[in-house]
């Protein structure tokens, strides 16, 4: 059953379908092998789906990351003594783990089902896992992010990762290698030479030209000390966030709203959306940092920090005040100097979709009347691209119901984590019961939320 079901996804995968192993040494399914890639699952009955598994480990074997894990492992042997090397190895392979987790989400895997399953997996021990190998749950701390990064529904989903970070692992290496390499190469006086005469007159003159420039910085400072105006500008608070929002075109977007939102994942009675900025003429804004989470709170490390961005003519984005910090302030490492070179980024950039298609409809009651001034608005939405032509794709194959089930399901049944129905596009309900959506953005699945008298 396992083997004929990793033969169906790898045809929907487009990748040879590998053999299908058991292992009683295993704690966690795992891809091994690079000639002949093996899928290897534990004896013990999995807390995981066998499809979202398969999933998972075909999406690495698609990506070819066994290949990419060997290259950096020899990175990393070769450049053992740079930490950047280490560094941007660790955020390699999360990054891996992470699109493969939004293979599953996007093929119709439920987010909650399989945020548990990893959890309980994690709570084994992790097997050793070779060079050539890539395993399915990783350290605490990829394990944390990756969780977090499946449970929310609010971010665009990404199949697609550049292998830019195996690039700057090497990159990162080599200019540390370079750098060493540098480091000592002018001569050194031996402490048994003694000073020549030049060079001791040259100090007694330097030491006595020093005294005369520190009185006159002395005498000018006091000076300057006198003169200064007592109500001296205050400098411009280091809390002051900035960046520009632009639209599909790339163009600045002017009058487009950001709203700050602060929950934690589930959250019963999340906090009311504020509204920090509106842009300019040249799609600019300015806004002091929300607070930050009093750590006494409860699980104050589960909280989350959204900004909605809207705009009339254009689909809503998400961003984050963690976003904007980090393309404003001063390269973090020679890895984040190197990205921001890649990229070209020197701030934070928000780019809205297109408008998309209005969602159109009408609210009748029981008896088939129409319900006039009710407020239709948006409670949450799935950016996974177009459900009808992933379903189209899958029924071929013989599975359209399942995936669709399982995409609406994870859509009814999610928690509205943020209070998006005060922020997102909204609607009233004409005399016929009518009412029309815009803004929206293109290839969205949205949750209507209507409210009434009556």
């Amino acid at each position: 059953a396992a083997q004929q079901a990793c033969r169906e996804l790898a045809a929907l995968l487009a990748v040879a379908a590998p053999e299908v192993r058991r292992s009683p040494y295993l704690a966690s399914p795992c891809l091994a092998g690079l000639l002949r890639p093996v899928v290897l699952l534990p004896e013990t009955e999995a807390s995981l789906p066998l499809r979202d598994v398969l999933v998972h480990e075909l999406a690495h074997l698609r990506r070819r990351d066994g290949w990419w894990n060997l290259l950096v492992r020899l990175t990393e042997a070769l450049f053992f003594y740079q930490t950047l090397v280490w560094t941007l190895a660790r955020r390699l392979k999360s990054a891996d783990e992470e699109v493969c987790d939004d293979y599953v989400v996007q093929l119709g895997g439920d987010r909650g089902v399989y945020a548990r399953g990893l959890l309980e997996i994690a709570e084994l021990s992790s097997p050793p896992v070779g060079a050539a190998g890539v395993a399915m749950v990783s350290l605490r701390s990829i394990l944390a992010r990756r969780v977090t990064r499946i449970v929310d529904s609010s971010r665009s989903l990404s199949t697609r990762a550049g292998n830019l970070l195996v690039v700057l692992v090497i990159a990162g290496g080599l200019i540390g290698a370079t750098a060493v390499g540098f480091v000592g190469l002018g001569p050194r006086p031996s402490l048994a030479d003694p000073p020549a005469a030049s060079d001791v007159v040259d100090e007694k003159a330097n030491a006595e030209a020093g005294k005369a420039d520190d009185a006159e910085v002395q005498r000018k400072t006091s000076d300057e000390e006198a003169k200064e105006p007592a109500d001296k500008a205050e400098p411009t608070p280091d809390n002051q966030l900035h960046g520009i929002v632009i639209g599909a075109d790339g163009k600045p977007v002017a009058g487009a709203r950001l709203h700050w939102l602060r929950s934690r994942v589930h959250e019963i009675q999340p906090e009311p959306p504020l509204l920090l900025a509106t842009t300019g003429d040249d799609g600019r804004y300015q806004f002091a940092e929300p607070p930050p989470v009093e750590p006494t709170m409860p699980a104050s490390w589960s909280y989350m920090d959204r900004i909605v961005v809207t705009a009339p003519g254009h689909g809503f984005a998400f961003t984050s005040p963690g976003e904007i910090r980090r393309a404003t302030s001063p390269p973090a490492g020679l890895f984040d100097a190197l990205a921001r070179a890649v990229t070209g980024a020197q701030e934070q950039r928000t780019r809205l979709p297109e408008a998309g298609e209005p969602v159109r409809g009408r609210l009748i009651d029981i008896d088939g009347q129409p319900v006039a001034g009710a407020k239709v608005r948006i409670r949450w939405f799935s950016d996974e691209g177009d459900p009808s032509s992933r379903v189209r794709e899958v029924t071929a194959r013989g599975a359209a119901n399942e995936v669709l089930g399982a995409r609406v399901a994870d859509l009814l049944n999610t928690i509205e984590p943020l209070q998006l129905r005060d922020v997102l596009p909204g609607a009233t309900t004409d005399a016929a019961g009518r009412f029309e959506l815009r803004d929206i953005g293109p290839k969205r699945l949205v949750q209507l939320l209507v409210q009434g008298e009556g």
